[in-house]
């Protein structure tokens, strides 16, 4: 089992957790090769009463350097691709539609699936 974190963006982190079976022969290759995004298009949007908390920890605006939600997929589908993995990735619509586009991802052969906010 291997466990592997990465900071992608600021703010965006990447955990993946993988079952291999032990390889019969050493092998250095990734087994890593394709990945699904799967991104919440309204995470960050907080409410007001999230402003006082803020404001008495001390945590200042937060600033990301990617303009739009649709910059944010292709940064981080771009970091995937400069590794050699494959990454295709979705915006959720509503409710209970990151569990299904998850589950269509693995049937489609997605080695991991990344949640994003």
């Amino acid at each position: 089992m291997g466990a592997v974190w990465g900071l992608l963006s600021p703010g965006v982190f990447l955990f993946t957790l993988s079952v291999m079976p032990q390889p019969t022969s050493v092998s250095t290759k990734p087994s890593l090769r394709k990945v699904f995004i799967i991104m919440n298009p309204n995470a960050g949007a907080q409410s007001r009463k999230f402003h006082l908390g803020r404001f008495l920890l001390g945590i200042k605006k937060i600033q990301s350097s990617h303009k739009t939600k649709e910059a944010l997929m292709a940064g981080i589908i771009s970091v995937f691709e400069s590794h050699h993995i494959q990454a295709s990735g979705a915006f959720t619509q509503s409710k209970g539609h990151a569990t299904e586009l998850a589950k269509r991802a693995v049937d489609n052969g997605a080695d991991a699936v990344v949640a994003v906010g």
